[in-house]
């Protein structure tokens, strides 16, 4: 009889055991690979991921996009069997304006607790597909950035500015030179004209000089002139028609 109870008693307590696994049984095969995220803010170090659930233990990995696609990881967190919500997982490089991302579910079967991709921890398949999700961070520019911004355009301005001026006076400088130098050629061409008619003026001074200081070598041959040459003229020839006459006279009381 004692042995009877006993070995009810084993079998009581087998199924109790039995009923109690039986929930665990369950909740590991209803687990179902998945990835819930949406578009956030971020400060561009992390990102958050609303929800994970793994049926093994793994690894939420960040991925950039590249033109629609998963393209190189920035960042990884691990993560238990189960659900996991908030998971946050820092990035390396940091973000530093909107970017697209990929949250990929990867499993952890190299050595654990240590991500190894490329590699043995590759993405989970839920049959062909990859377990992602793509989202966008929106990074929030902090007041010392902003600060610095704005820093940074007003020097920007600043030298601008400087820029502007410096190219105004090197214009205004130019344009004095330029003005300067017409001014100096026109005084000179003044100075040159100026000479041209003093020595102009002198020549013709002289040239006054010259015709009122030496008498003409010959009159100019006017009526009156020549009526007094023919005044002084006409007694030389008398004369010498005198001494002509005289001549054939005496010839003629020889030859008698």
């Amino acid at each position: 009889m004692r042995t009877r109870m006993t070995s009810r008693r084993i079998l009581s307590i087998v199924l109790a055991l039995i009923l109690c696994a039986v929930p665990v049984l369950v909740v590991a095969q209803d687990a179902t690979d998945s990835v819930t995220v949406g578009d956030q803010e971020s400060d561009g170090a992390s990102v958050t991921i609303a929800s994970v659930t793994a049926a093994a233990a793994g690894w939420i990995v960040i991925h950039l996009d590249a033109d629609g696609r998963p393209g190189p990881v920035i960042g990884q967190s691990a993560v238990e069997a189960g659900e996991n919500t908030d998971v946050v997982v820092a990035l390396d490089p940091p973000l530093e304006e909107e970017t697209a991302l990929w949250a990929m579910l990867h499993v952890d079967e190299g050595v654990v607790g240590e991500y190894e991709f490329p590699g043995p921890d590759g993405p989970v398949r839920d049959g062909e597909m990859i377990v992602m999700t793509p989202f966008t961070a929106m990074v929030a520019v902090s007041d010392a950035a902003m600060d610095e911004e704005a820093a940074d355009e007003e020097a920007a301005d600043e030298e601008a500015t400087d820029e502007e001026a410096a190219d105004e006076e090197a214009a205004d400088e130019e344009a004095a030179d330029e003005e300067a130098a017409d001014e100096e050629a026109a005084d000179e061409e003044a100075a040159d004209e100026e000479a041209a008619d003093e020595e102009a003026a002198d020549e013709e001074a002289a040239d006054e000089e010259m015709d009122e200081g030496e008498a003409p070598e010959l009159l100019p041959v006017t009526g009156a002139g020549l009526a007094g040459a023919a005044a002084q003229a006409i007694p030389a020839a008398l004369a010498v028609a005198g001494a002509l006459a005289g001549g054939l006279w005496v010839n003629r009381r020889r030859q008698s």
